[in-house]
């Protein structure tokens, strides 16, 4: 759709919506300049319902967006467009790790500043990540719903391929790996996240789990003392 136009929308769409697309003649987007909701992103009601702008349009111009699995990622890092040649349909996860990295290359955001600092004062990338693992652990901590949605979100990457061939790339950076150490330390010695964990190791599913790796375990390595 890369050379799609604003003018194909007047057929599928109203003008009250197509009237409030501009172009850009800079970088090509189509900037929505109507009603938009908290998280930046265009908002318009279209048959009985409320539907994200760049959605809609995507919705009509390339593909149904059935699969709930799958989310749009803004390739031009603009909320507000909504030119589906700016668009890539990929996974949850694959979008936010996309927009963690767009976040640590912009080092002058104001609100993710050092407290204290003059506004736009650039930042180091690894200290404000940092503290957001920190934020992160104590949440993993205090909000049982949380470390659920976490450890059911790890499973699913673990057992991903791909994800597990990069991790095992990434593991063998020396930073990766002293960063990793660091961050294992500073978590056993944080009172809280013991007692999380240790109601954690106390629940059925985790025993359930723990079987269920037990026996894997086992089966590989009598799979592998077979082959000698």
């Amino acid at each position: 759709m890369a050379d799609a136009n604003p003018e194909d929308l007047a057929a599928l769409l109203p003008a009250r919506i197509v009237d409030r697309i501009q172009v850009d003649t800079e970088n090509g987007c189509w900037l929505w300049t109507g009603p938009t909701s908290k998280g930046g992103y265009g908002c318009v009601g279209f048959e009985g319902r409320t539907w994200r702008v760049h959605r809609l349009i995507y919705a009509r111009l390339v593909h149904s967006l059935d699969d709930e699995s799958k989310v749009i990622d803004h390739l031009c890092r603009v909320k507000l467009c909504c030119n589906p040649g700016h668009f890539e349909l990929v996974s949850l996860y694959e979008n936010s790790r996309r927009a963690a990295r767009s976040r640590a290359s912009n080092t002058t955001r104001p609100r993710t500043r050092t407290p204290g600092t003059p506004r736009g004062t650039p930042l180091i990338p690894e200290e404000r990540m940092e503290r957001r693992r920190a934020r992160q652990r104590q949440r993993y901590a205090e909000d049982p719903a949380f470390r659920t949605r976490r450890l059911e979100a790890d499973r699913r990457r673990r057992a991903d391929p791909a994800y597990r061939q990069r991790e095992r790339e990434r593991e063998k950076q020396p930073a990766i790996r002293a960063r990793r150490i660091e961050y294992r330390r500073a978590r056993r010695r944080d009172p809280g996240f013991r007692e999380a964990e240790s109601a954690r190791q106390r629940t059925p599913e985790h025993r359930a789990r723990e079987r269920e790796l037990y026996h894997l375990r086992k089966q590989r390595n009598q799979n592998q003392s077979s082959l000698f």
